[in-house]
């Protein structure tokens, strides 16, 4: 035994050493249980979430932190399972999303969250509304803010949630997209599903130009990395939240769904577990959600609190009685409706096809926006046209760029350059 452990000391010091010369963290265990990473030479270790955080692409590496412990119709008596009205489809289409990679996926639970004016808030020990872990964070440094303003933000059980300034100021200004400049008729492109497959996500960073909207899943994971790059790379973000369909839960949207019930007590606690999970944000649509959408009741609820917050909704245009736009304009509220789904085909072709729609209607509507999944085919072709769309007489924007004010019924502008 003797023998036996001087050789496991003599190994974990070579190892050390090893891990050392390299520069690389070293992983241990703290008094607690808790993981521990052993940081750079020189660095003090500090707790780090159950699983170890996969390294930042070096495009958008984000820095390392030191962490600290601190925290149609109204519906009838709404039931989880719900049938759809006769004239709708039985079974709603759940939107197929990128896939995983095996062996890049994280814990969500228990990866970094987000920042506050500079600090970074991580949920630890596999609860997502548990006691936080604060950090020092990285600042702004160029491209869209990733840090959210402490005077938008509200520190909530559920993690950091949007909220109008003191002055009024409200998220949805403060995050969006800087509108683009010159002519050409208004087009959005929301490509959503990001967080769910490290690879998609990264690629859609990496090969999307800035003008698209980038939809992030509250169930992904690694968020605060990825919304970091995207910021970085001057994307708009847009949170998705899973909604209630039609014939749930045999057909469901995920975990945490937010269901027409619930939202008809006024009971949002999905809602805002979705919204604690990411931020910067300046608009919420929805990620499959018929049965809600189409109940004035669990739909006027969820609408008043995305309004109160300062954000925007973007119905996809997936349910055929969504009462989204007769709701909004009563409330006053910020909205879009999408034009067009652009992948529902199959294959390059179906989605080039459906691109080269979405520009027809906006020159003849005068703008219109598209929603589509991070797919790899998916990304090459939206990449590619729209390289060429200015030529083609597009210009492309952010959707708070094209969202409605029912009060003046107009539509948003984006922040000014």
């Amino acid at each position: 035994m003797r023998v036996f452990a001087g050789v496991f000391v003599a190994g974990l010091v070579i190892g050390g050493s090893i891990f050392t010369a390299l520069d690389r963290p070293v992983f241990g265990s703290g008094r607690n249980g808790s993981l521990v990473i052993a940081s750079r030479k020189g660095e003090p270790a500090k707790p780090a979430s159950a699983s170890a955080p996969t390294p930042a692409p070096s495009k958008h590496a984000a820095a390392p932190s030191t962490a600290t412990p601190a925290p149609s119709k109204h519906a009838a008596a709404p039931s989880t399972a719900s049938p759809a009205p006769a004239n709708a489809h039985a079974v709603e289409t759940k939107r197929p999303v990128p896939s995983t990679t095996p062996g890049t996926m994280q814990s969500a639970s228990a990866e970094g969250q987000q920042s506050l004016d500079g600090m970074k808030l991580m949920h630890v020990g596999g609860n997502d509304t548990g006691p936080a872990v604060v950090a020092p964070g990285e600042y702004d440094t160029g491209g869209l803010s990733y840090n959210p303003a402490a005077s938008l933000t509200h520190q909530s059980d559920f993690g950091p949630l949007p909220v109008k300034g003191p002055d009024g100021t409200r998220p949805m200004d403060a995050y969006a997209r800087t509108a683009a400049t010159g002519s050409g008729a208004p087009v959005a492109i929301v490509v959503g599903g990001l967080g769910l497959s490290q690879t998609g996500t990264q690629r859609a960073i990496d090969e999307l130009p800035s003008g698209v909207t980038l939809g992030f899943s509250p169930n992904g994971n690694s968020l605060h990395r990825w919304l970091q790059a995207a910021r970085k790379a001057g994307h708009e973000v847009i949170l998705q939240v899973p909604m209630q369909p039609y014939g749930y839960p045999a057909n469901s949207p995920g975990p945490h769904t937010l269901t027409a019930e619930a939202a008809s007590k006024d009971e949002l606690g999905e809602l805002h577990r979705a919204m604690g999970r990411i931020t910067n944000y300046a608009g919420v649509m929805n990620y499959m959600g018929g049965r809600l959408l189409s109940d004035a009741d669990a739909l006027k609820p969820v609408l008043n609190d995305i309004d109160a917050r300062g954000l925007y909704f973007l119905d996809d245009g997936s349910a055929a009685q969504s009462r989204v736009a007769t709701m909004a304009a009563r409330i006053g509220m910020p909205y879009a409706v999408a034009d067009l789904t652009l992948d529902e085909g199959s294959g390059r072709s179906a989605v080039e096809d459906a691109l080269d729609k979405l520009a027809d209607r906006a020159h003849r509507q005068g703008s219109a926006i598209g929603v589509a999944s991070a797919f790899p085919t998916t990304i090459s072709a939206v990449a590619d046209w729209a390289a060429a769309a200015q030529a083609n007489g597009i210009r492309l924007v952010g959707v708070s760029h094209l969202v409605h004010r029912p009060d003046t019924d107009t539509q948003l502008q984006g922040n000014a350059e």
